[in-house]
């Protein structure tokens, strides 16, 4: 049984479905996890943990020279990404798929789905902390909470869209944001904490607490100008 096989190796770490007990399906282990770790526990006095499977960052090449094994979208962990032969000259968090996605024609740019706060599992990447970066979240305070997240292991990162002309550009397709993102942000810029400041206004007028303005609500064509125009400062 369970209890048989976890007493028999405290050493062993598996994934949970790949567990050899026969007779019991992983699903009910799945589903009673917390409460036999916590017997375990207390009757060990040690923990056990299964194996996890590595998050895997869905990556554009913005150009050719990004490419990996000819494949212009492809997906790795971290651990993956920084053994890499990947050199950008440039690298552009995004915390919308569809605008990674979208991102081409960006010479020496890898364009990374950040998934939110999973992207502070990308400072295991060595070689991102020495290259130039840019970070596209929503306008909203959660946006804010995780460039403060990718400020604390790439203090150099630089934000894009998350500021007040961008907010003011298109006010009109805000939404409320229903849980917004509480607490210091000791990483962000001046700039960046008065476009906080704003989202916390709100808009009365419409009913909205907290302003919340999602990337993929921008304008493409003049979104994709402010991106070039920071890969490409001479053009």
């Amino acid at each position: 049984n369970v209890w048989e096989w976890l007493f028999a190796h405290p050493d062993e770490t598996r994934y949970v479905r790949q567990l050899p007990i026969r007779g019991i399906h992983t699903k009910w282990v799945e589903r009673h996890g917390k409460a036999l770790r916590e017997l375990h526990r207390a009757v060990t006095g040690a923990d056990f943990s299964f194996s996890q499977p590595a998050k895997q960052f869905r990556c554009k090449a913005c150009c050719p020279e990004m490419m990996l094994g000819g494949c212009d979208e492809f997906a790795l962990s971290a651990a993956q990404l920084g053994a890499s032969a990947l050199r950008p000259s440039t690298v552009i968090v995004c915390e919308n798929l569809v605008n990674t996605l979208c991102l081409h024609d960006l010479p020496g740019t890898l364009a990374i789905h950040g998934s939110g706060f999973a992207v502070s599992e990308l400072a295991a990447v060595p070689w991102l902390l020495e290259t130039p970066l840019l970070y596209w979240g929503d306008l909203d305070s959660n946006g804010f909470a995780i460039l403060n997240a990718v400020r604390a292991f790439a203090p150099h990162a630089r934000s894009i869209m998350m500021d007040a002309e961008t907010l003011h550009r298109h006010f009109d397709l805000c939404v409320n944001e229903p849980k917004p993102a509480w607490g210091a942000f000791g990483n962000l810029t001046p700039a960046e904490l008065d476009a906080l400041h704003l989202l916390a206004q709100g808009n009365s007028t419409c009913g909205i607490a907290n302003l919340r303005l999602e990337q993929e609500r921008l304008e493409w064509d003049w979104a994709y100008a402010r991106v070039s125009s920071l890969v490409r400062p001479d053009e």
